[in-house]
């Protein structure tokens, strides 16, 4: 049988013999839960207590979270050829400006060739339009004049009772409604020769024009530009050439003006029943609105392999909050102020409730206790307990050896990341030359070599067609002496006084022909001698061996890439993803003189909390200023000419949190999640107080709330 039930029965017995001897048989029963009643412990035994006293409890849940840019994806819409990307990671670009530009040589040339094409076209049809309407109105001169001639003999009609006379006048009649029969006829020959040609053109034309304008959009498709004024935040790794499929997220973009709060997921059921939910950024509170997503959202993403978060909008003013800074997510789920707290340890559990012991120093007395709110450590207290009451508990607070008095400071969690120098941003120098026989000259530069802008990488011979180009001469000559003959058989017409109308445009014809022959000769022969091929911006040469002296190169061939060295960046694998845009990077180096050297960059790829899925990888790109970049390029170059990749560390900032309350990490008591210090009261009583812990460094925890400053903690 239990201890308290061979009280309760104990009792029953003392207050049958009172009533017999005092006559109190009238006292009201109760429920057994209401007497205090003395117990007698064993001598020898030291007792461990606690004393009821006011507390703060909390039933609080932390997140951990960034604050970041509201980020947008890109992709094209049809599959593409990467060509290079128009912004770096870390740059600022507008609305509208370019991100990535894709290998359109081939469309604009076939654009290029399309619109000479409806050029030549307009300018024929015109001309030949031209040529037509002149032969209308002489058409319908001949006509009118017909028919005046006609008219003109009805009215001279002989008396008919003149036979001889009247036959003749008749014949010719006939002859002349003749002729002027065909020239009516010839007149709507050509109007139905010039609307056939004019439908006919207009049909062609349309086509063309359609034809261009889907090339054009083509070509436009192939350009990504940002829909938003912000930053780039992250680029997939995609290099000249390489192939891009669609509706493949290729670059980011972030609003760096609308900062969100991203964090693990949270179910709206749980934003609901929270009787307060807040941020907490550098030791302020900012108002937060939760933005709700949909259950057909959630398992759509989540069905796609996403991991899902949860994104909250600051609705307080950001100005002082920047992108990549660490913020505390506080969801108050219960919290009880100045309460009756007891140590649950001296709790006992029972049918119908609890109960405690009080301890009087000398023994302990069975008490029925009422609870309601609980932590890891401490229950309230409803009834039972009265504050200075003693408990039996181990939960003791004692005084401590050690003590230190709260004040507030930073908490910063930093990593050390090995890295090396990566040029995502190159750039082939290809061969200019459309037209004849090319040849490598000489390349001037190696893998790795430092290059100026303008300094000249290589050179090319260009061995012009000298056939076609002969070819083109001796008939652009032809047609040079086809024209003299017709200027000479025109002076002739003239002298006969003859229609020149036909002549005229024959040579009409010739020159325009020849113009264009000798247009294609003069190109020909401007693609000829040697070319050099010089560096496109200040750089390092990263692959100069693809060709070598005397290969043959087609038009467009790669020849020497090079990178921007201003748009360099320390390549860090990151693969648990514990880097976000806006972490701060103090860089490491050995400047040319061979002293350490220090230079200051940030994170400039997102986290997996602001990219979907297949923009995310394991590695993170830290920026380098670029006043420092092409001296950090050049001490890359070892004495052999190979390029030491790996000469870099990075110290990352991962989480900074400024002016915070701060507790030393070896006085908080952890139980569970909740955490405990020692309180020295101003009567230099020890009271073991919870508080919420916002994180924690390698040091300290930093305080939500539940300490505050100049309060006196012990410990041992």
């Amino acid at each position: 049988m239990r201890k308290n039930n061979r009280v309760k029965i104990t009792a029953t017995c003392l207050c049958l013999i009172l009533s017999l001897l005092t006559g109190c048989a009238g006292t009201q029963p109760d429920d057994g839960r209401n007497e205090v009643i003395e117990l007698k412990e064993p001598k020898g035994v030291q007792a461990s207590y606690a004393v009821i006293s006011r507390k703060n409890l909390y039933s609080e849940v932390i997140y951990t979270a960034t604050v970041g840019p509201r980020v947008q994806e890109y992709a094209f819409e049809n599959d593409q050829t990467f060509k290079k990307y128009g912004a770096n990671p870390g740059a600022k670009v507008s609305r509208g400006s370019t991100l990535i530009y894709c290998d359109t040589k081939e469309i604009s040339q076939k654009i290029e060739d399309l619109e000479e094409e409806i050029a030549t076209m307009e300018a024929d049809h015109t001309y030949d339009m031209g040529l037509l309407e002149e032969d209308l109105k002489d058409a319908r001169k001949e006509e009118e004049k017909k028919l005046k001639e006609t008219t003109d003999m009805y009215k001279d009609e002989p008396d008919p009772d003149s036979v001889k006379e009247h036959a003749l006048w008749s014949k010719e009649i006939i002859r002349r409604n003749g002729l002027y029969e065909r020239a009516m006829q010839a007149r709507a020959k050509i109007e139905q020769a010039i609307l056939e040609k004019e439908e006919l053109y207009q049909l062609d034309h349309d086509f063309k024009l359609d034809s261009l304008e889907r090339l054009k959009q083509k070509k436009e498709n192939s350009y990504v530009s940002s829909g938003m004024t912000g930053e780039v935040v992250s680029c997939a790794f995609y290099y000249d050439g390489d192939k891009i499929p669609k509706n493949r997220s290729v670059v980011a973009v972030g609003d760096t003006n609308d900062k969100v709060v991203k964090t693990e997921y949270i179910a709206k059921g749980t934003i609901l029943k929270a009787q307060d939910l807040y941020a907490l950024i550098n030791g302020q509170r900012y108002e937060l609105d939760y933005e709700t997503m949909e259950p057909e959202d959630y398992n759509r993403l989540n069905g796609q392999g996403e991991t899902v978060y949860t994104t909250f909008r600051i609705l307080d003013d950001t100005e002082t909050v920047q992108v990549g800074d660490f913020a505390t997510i506080v969801l108050v789920q219960d919290k009880r102020e100045d309460v009756l707290t007891v140590p649950l340890d001296a709790l006992k559990k029972e049918e119908d409730g609890y109960y405690a012991y009080l301890y009087d120093g000398y023994g302990s007395t069975y008490v029925p206790v009422t609870i309601g709110m609980r932590d890891d450590l401490y229950a309230e207290v409803l009834s039972g307990l009265s504050e200075g009451d003693k408990v039996l508990s181990s939960q003791a607070a004692k005084e401590g050896t050690k003590k230190a008095t709260l004040s507030y400071g930073n908490s910063i969690t930093t990593t050390d990341m090995g890295g090396f120098l990566y040029y995502p941003f190159s750039e082939w120098v290809t061969n200019p030359a459309k037209m004849g026989t090319c040849y490598v000259k000489k390349v001037y530069v190696t893998n790795y070599q430092q290059v100026k802008k303008g300094q000249q990488l290589a050179s090319i011979e260009i061995i012009p067609d000298t056939i076609e180009i002969q070819r083109l001469s001796r008939q652009i000559q032809r047609m040079d002496e086809r024209f003299l003959d017709m200027e000479a058989e025109m002076e002739r017409l003239k002298e006969l006084q003859e229609d020149t109308k036909n002549i005229i445009r024959s040579m009409n014809a010739n020159r325009n022909a020849r113009e264009k022959l000798d247009e294609k000769r003069q190109k020909m022969a401007s693609y000829s001698g040697i070319i050099s091929l010089t560096a496109p911006f200040n750089g390092i040469v990263t692959q100069a061996d693809s060709v070598k002296e005397g290969d043959l190169l087609l038009p467009d061939a790669k020849v020497i890439q090079v990178a921007n060295d201003a748009l360099s960046y320390i390549l860090i694998q990151d693969e648990k993803h514990t880097l976000n845009y806006g972490n701060k990077a103090m860089i490491q180096y050995t400047d040319a003189n061979g002293d350490k050297a220090e230079a200051e960059g940030k994170v400039v790829s997102a986290g997996p909390n602001f990219l979907s899925k297949e923009m995310v990888n394991d590695w993170a790109l830290v920026s380098i200023p670029k006043e420092i970049a092409s001296s950090m390029a050049g001490v890359t170059l070892g004495s052999t000419g190979s390029w030491g990749r790996n000469s870099f560390r990075a110290e990352i900032t991962l989480r900074s949190t400024e002016n915070v309350l701060l507790v030393p990490k070896s006085a908080v008591t952890l139980k569970n999640k909740s955490t405990y210090v020692n309180v020295v009261l101003s009567d230099g009583s020890i009271q073991q107080r919870a508080f919420v812990a916002g994180g924690s460094d390698t040091n300290n925890y930093w305080v939500v709330e539940g300490l505050t400053e100049g309060m006196t903690i012990c410990w041992e």
